[in-house]
């Protein structure tokens, strides 16, 4: 069992229900079962949060896919804060938990035209999101995690999204796929566990402050996978 948690891009926004990559991944892995825990809107702090709660009651056999930041970025968030409670919190939970890291892949110009971001801010979201992936990649290599780079999968062109921002049906199956080989290993089974953490430390940039207009993704409806950790944790979604 790999219990998934992140933003729109994890619960499968844009699509209808089932068409998620999450969703198709499932139906695809032998022998391994996924719920889907993204809410959109999230930021990394609430994704992490809920994650960090969530794994507490964890049983031996389960994982757990952590991706978010895009967010972040689009929101004006320091990329420096961003990447210090990342670093900080998988750090910390990847000594004690089965961990997949997820790298969301890039948005389009796309996502100017449908009011994701702003004209005058898209070119430095862009190189914000392309040095947060480049950090997410050296993270996973210092803590021995296996990661799941969607941007191998998925390339910046519109013909895959429906705003830019969130992949079409045709999008989400290409990450789909790219789960079950991370995930299926060729054979359905999903071998887990993290390598010893190296240590060799990390050099992050430090940008200044910047403000950038954002429309956030807001959802108030409650979770509605099928089946997920929630239910049997006692834990409860907090509406954004």
């Amino acid at each position: 069992m790999i219990h998934c948690f992140g933003d729109s891009l994890t619960e499968g926004y844009g699509v209808l229900p089932g068409q998620g990559w999450v969703a198709l991944a499932n139906q695809g892995l032998k022998g391994i079962s996924l719920y889907n825990h993204g809410v959109c809107g999230s930021l990394c702090g609430d994704i992490l949060d809920s994650m960090s709660a969530a794994s507490g009651r964890a049983r031996k056999d389960e994982g757990f896919f952590f991706m978010g930041g895009t967010n972040d970025i689009l929101f004006g968030i320091r990329l420096a804060v961003l990447e210090n409670r990342v670093e900080k919190e998988l750090g910390r939970l990847s000594e004690r938990i089965p961990l997949t890291l997820g790298i969301p892949p890039l948005f389009t110009e796309m996502s100017v035209e449908t009011g994701w971001q702003e004209a005058g801010s898209f070119k430095r979201n862009k190189r914000d999101l392309l040095d947060y992936q480049k950090f997410l990649r050296a993270l996973a290599k210092d803590l021995g995690i296996r990661v799941m780079d969607f941007t191998k999968a998925l390339p910046p062109e519109e013909k895959w999204y429906t705003d830019g921002i969130h992949p079409n049906k045709e999008g989400y199956e290409k990450m789909a796929l790219l789960a079950v080989k991370v995930w299926g290993g060729g054979n359905g089974k999903y071998r887990h566990f993290n390598r010893r953490r190296s240590n060799k430390s990390l050099s992050f940039s430090r940008l200044t402050n910047r403000q950038a207009a954002f429309c956030r993704e807001i959802s108030r409806r409650p979770f509605t996978g099928s089946m997920n950790l929630w239910n049997h944790t006692g834990l409860h979604h907090r509406s954004k």
